[in-house]
């Protein structure tokens, strides 16, 4: 087994409470013992080119841990020198000169969450000056490698096109955004979305023939095509801050609180001190569940998605939407709705940017 990403969720605690967050948050810290333990243990299993995540919550406020582990892996890595990625996503709020440094240091990928003139609407009152400062202060950090992440609800979605091209304008290279279907999207919600995209992609259009660039990713071509089988538990895996083990932080997620349930078990590798005893008692029942993560096997509440047109250039997370949804594989309406809006759209560009159909 190569492992191609890891993430350490080092706390699910968080310093902000964003109305649109997913996330069941406590107090709780990984452990550090366990940390460099887990370092140790998969550090052989790391590919030559292994991304390695920091999250949360927000993983700032467990930055002794962060340093920790990084430091770890570094001394573990001396003799066989893998070209070892890190990243770590935050809000922000808690990037310190201090941080910054070290990240720079590390070559850090950060992705900030940033959404732009609705940060204050969805987010924390007050925040909007003080996470455009950091996002400066990263833009000038050389070294960083800066991926921005807006989320836009319906409250929110009429600040989408503004707020995307502001990023783009101020030099962010990676920018991300997704609808929030923590609420459900009406007829006039759906259609305000529609108008925000096509606005979207009209500055694209232009960015794109001055610049020769697409810095929104949303808008560019996937990597690949066809159907787009799931590689959690397979080439990746989390550490949650309770020490189990899962095939993605976003599994950890979507069956906190259910761990012990039938499909919990099911995605879950056990906690860390038992699968580094007998890690192959635990990854064959994992892996044999994980045949479900195909798209095909993914449905809505009307039909299957394998009968869907557009089956090839969706490529949902299933355990994201599950979240809300309660059941994995099961795809909210809305989310499809959304989806094909934007699929949309993001044709008309390549057609208007004259790039190949």
């Amino acid at each position: 087994m190569k492992i191609s990403s890891f993430t350490f969720i080092v706390t699910d605690a968080c310093n902000w409470e964003c109305a649109y967050c997913y996330q069941k948050k406590g107090g709780m810290f990984l452990d550090s013992r366990t940390l460099e333990e887990a370092c140790e243990f998969f550090f052989p299993f790391f590919a030559a080119d292994c991304y390695i995540y920091f999250t949360g919550g927000e993983p700032l406020l467990a930055w002794p841990l962060i340093s920790r582990g990084v430091k770890a892996i570094e001394r573990l890595n001396k003799r066989d020198g893998k070209s070892l990625r890190f990243s770590i996503s935050t809000n922000g709020s808690l990037l310190t000169a201090e941080v910054l440094k070290f990240l720079t240091g590390r070559r850090f990928q950060v992705q900030l969450s940033h959404d732009g003139s609705a940060q204050e609407e969805g987010r924390k009152r007050g925040s909007g000056p003080m996470i455009t400062r950091r996002l400066k202060s990263l833009l000038k950090s050389e070294g960083i490698a800066l991926l921005t992440n807006s989320v836009f609800t319906p409250a929110t979605v009429g600040h989408l096109a503004r707020s995307l091209k502001f990023l783009s304008k101020a030099g962010v290279a990676e920018v991300q955004f997704s609808p929030s279907i923590h609420r459900p999207w009406t007829g006039e919600d759906l259609q305000a979305y529609r108008l925000e995209i096509a606005k979207l992609r009209a500055f694209l259009v232009k960015h794109y023939r001055r610049t020769g660039t697409i810095p929104v990713q949303d808008f560019r071509r996937p990597i690949r095509s066809g159907l787009v089988s799931c590689s959690a538990g397979l080439k990746r895996l989390a550490l949650a801050p309770d020490g189990r083990i899962w095939g993605c932080h976003l599994l950890a997620d979507c069956f906190k609180g259910k761990e012990e349930s039938r499909e919990g078990r099911d995605f879950c590798f056990g906690r860390f001190e038992a699968f580094s005893r007998n890690p192959r008692r635990a990854s064959g029942r994992v892996l044999a569940a994980r045949r479900r993560l195909r798209a095909e096997n993914f449905f809505t509440a009307k039909k299957l998605c394998a009968l869907c047109d557009r089956l090839e250039e969706c490529a949902v997370c299933p355990a994201g939407p599950a979240i809300f949804s309660g059941l994995l594989g099961l795809i909210p309406s809305d989310l499809c709705r959304l989806n094909r809006i934007l699929f949309a759209e993001r044709r008309l560009f390549w057609k208007e940017a004259g790039l190949p159909a």
